[in-house]
């Protein structure tokens, strides 16, 4: 193995883990906004059903 091998191996290897990194960030980051849009949809279904118990 010459040296500009070796670097460039390192180099894959910094780049690849960099990516996994950032998928699993884009991941939570997902997770996160999935949840947010979850809660403002019970937050417009309650008064729905508040308002037909009043009715009712």
């Amino acid at each position: 193995m010459t040296g500009s091998f070796l670097r460039a191996s390192l180099f894959t290897s910094v780049v690849a883990f960099g990516v996994s990194a950032l998928v699993v960030g884009l991941g939570a980051l997902f997770i996160l906004v999935g949840f947010a849009l979850r809660s403002l949809i019970r937050r417009e279904d309650e008064p729905e059903a508040a308002t037909a118990a009043a009715i009712a």
